[in-house]
C-alpha cells in the first residue's frame, strides 16, 4: 500500500518502516491491554470497557480499510485496463478508482452482513486469518522478487499459490473440518498456554455423534479451532504458507530460465530508488 500512495520508492520504504514501528509498539503493549481487559472483566468501568472495545475495533477498521483500498487499486491498475481502454488523464482515473473503492466497500459490507446473519463468528479471528493468508501469499514473493534477481515469474506465481493454498487448507481443516484433521491428517489438540494441558479431549468429542457429524463444524463444536500441527492455531496458519512460499519460489526460480539483463536492471533500480527506473 505505501507504494500506491507515495511518490517514490524511497518514501514508500520510509512509510513502510514507520508502519512497522507502530505495529511493534502495539505488539509490545498488547499484553498490558490484555491485563487491563482482565481487570475490566472483574471490575467493569465505563472508561476501561470503552478502551478495551476500541483497541480491536481500531485494528479491524485499519485492516479492512487497507484491504479494500488495495483491492480497488488493483482493479483499477491491473484488471480494468485489460477489459476496456482506461482513461489516460488523472481526474478520470481518480473517479474510476473511487468508484471501484465504493463498489468494493459495498461488497465487503454485504458479505460481512451475510456472514453475521448466517453463522456466529469472531471478528478478531477473521482479522487474524486475513493477516496470515496475506502474509503467506504475498510476503515471500515481495522479498524474493526485490532482493533476489534470480526470481522468475513462474517461481513467483507457484510460490504465491502454494503459500496461500497451504495456509487456506490448514485454516479450513482446523476450523471447519477438525474431525478430518484428527483422523486423516494427524492433527492433535492445541495446548493451553497457561498449564500445557490439551484444550479439548479429542477422543471424547469424536465419541459423540453430534460433533462427529457436525460438518462444517459450527462455532459450538469443541474441536473447532482447537486442533493443529505442532501447537499452531488456525490464526497462525500463515507460518506454513511462508515456509512453502519461500521454498517453492526459490526452488522453481533456480530450476527455470534466468531473467534477462534488462529485468535484472529493473530489480536493481528498485533497490536504489535514487537511480530511477531504467
Amino acid at each position: 500500500m505505501p507504494a500506491l500512495s507515495t511518490p517514490s520508492v524511497g518514501e514508500a520504504r520510509a512509510s513502510g518502516a514507520w508502519t512497522l514501528v507502530f505495529i511493534a509498539i502495539l505488539a509490545f503493549t498488547l499484553p498490558t491491554f490484555m491485563t487491563l481487559a482482565n481487570t475490566a472483566d472483574s471490575e467493569p468501568t465505563g472508561i476501561m470497557s470503552g478502551l478495551i472495545a476500541a483497541i480491536p475495533l481500531a485494528a479491524m477498521l485499519a485492516g479492512t480499510g487497507a484491504s479494500v483500498l488495495s483491492l480497488a487499486n488493483s482493479l483499477e491498475h491491473d484488471l480494468w485496463p485489460r477489459l476496456t481502454r482506461p482513461p489516460q488523464s488523472l481526474p478520470p482515473r481518480l473517479i474510476l478508482n473511487r468508484a471501484l473503492l465504493a463498489i468494493a466497500m459495498i461488497a465487503a459490507a454485504a458479505l460481512a452482513s451475510y456472514g453475521a446473519a448466517q453463522v456466529a463468528f469472531d471478528p478478531t479471528l477473521l482479522l487474524e486469518w486475513r493477516f496470515s493468508l496475506a502474509a503467506a501469499g504475498l510476503f515471500p514473493i515481495l522479498v524474493l522478487g526485490i532482493w533476489c534477481t534470480r526470481t522468475t515469474t513462474a517461481g513467483a506465481i507457484a510460490g504465491m499459490l502454494s503459500g496461500f493454498g497451504i495456509s487456506l487448507f490448514y485454516l479450513l481443516v482446523t476450523r471447519f473440518f477438525p474431525q478430518a484433521g484428527i483422523v486423516q491428517f494427524g492433527m492433535w489438540p492445541l495446548a493451553d498456554p497457561a498449564n500445557g494441558l490439551p484444550l479439548v479431549d479429542a477422543a471424547d468429542a469424536l465419541s459423540h455423534l453430534q460433533w462427529l457429524k457436525d460438518l462444517p463444524a459450527s462455532a459450538a463444536n469443541p474441536l473447532a479451532s482447537r486442533i493443529g500441527w505442532i501447537n499452531i492455531s488456525s490464526s497462525a496458519c500463515g507460518i506454513f504458507g511462508l515456509i512453502a512460499g519461500f521454498a517453492v519460489t526459490a526452488g522453481l526460480s533456480l530450476l527455470g530460465k534466468e531473467p534477462s539483463t534488462r529485468e535484472r536492471e529493473q530489480i536493481e533500480a528498485l533497490r536504489l530508488p535514487g537511480l530511477g527506473n531504467p
